[in-house]
């Protein structure tokens, strides 16, 4: 029998699988809805010029309940055409709740950077996440984004090490009954 190598293997993303997965409320002006769940920073989606809000962007999960606690825009011209005010709500199975109302997202930038601009919430566990953009930069009419990335992070840090500041204690009967001890968690 022979044997089989193989060398290298590309994959590339289907907007087709995942069509189902993202939807929006907003007209489609530019590019792909699907676009913002790609991995791919220099593909992006914008509404058409006559945005109206409020307006939503809507991932589902289907049957899997996904943690999430930080939702990342990316965008570029951002001060021209970044969403600027949202909700974060996510679907618990039996409906809707809201996770983080009325948080602001401000741009620094207004040339083709990607940037990014983050909010955090307390962790919840979604079978599906929606936006509700509330406002949005629109120099142009409309409203873009290049990526759109929904992360759970640790809530806690892991602890590597614990310094204090005395190499021993020692209690005996001339001393007394307790003793300050300063101590450093790292990572501090």
């Amino acid at each position: 029998m022979g044997q089989i190598a193989l060398n290298e293997l590309e994959l590339y993303n289907n907007s087709d699988l995942s069509k189902d997965m993202i939807t929006t409320t907003f007209a489609t002006g530019a590019g792909s809805i699907t676009n913002i769940i790609d991995n791919n920073l220099n593909s992006a989606w914008g509404s058409t010029g006559d945005v109206t809000f409020p307006g939503y962007i809507t991932l589902d999960y289907g049957n899997n309940i996904v943690p999430v606690n930080k939702v990342t825009l990316v965008t570029f011209f951002g001060i021209g055409q970044g969403i600027t005010n949202v909700d974060v709500e996510y679907f618990d199975g039996s409906r809707w709740v809201t996770a983080l109302s009325g948080a602001s997202v401000e741009w620094k930038l207004n040339d083709s950077t990607k940037e990014r601009q983050s909010v955090s919430f307390p962790t919840v566990n979604a079978y599906k996440l929606r936006l509700k953009v509330n406002e949005g930069n629109r120099i142009w009419g409309n409203i873009a984004l290049n990526e759109l990335i929904v992360e759970h992070t640790s809530d806690n840090v892991p602890v590597t090490g614990i310094m204090l500041d005395k190499p021993e204690l020692v209690f005996n009967s001339i001393s007394g009954r307790s003793a300050e001890l300063q101590a450093t968690v790292m990572p501090a």
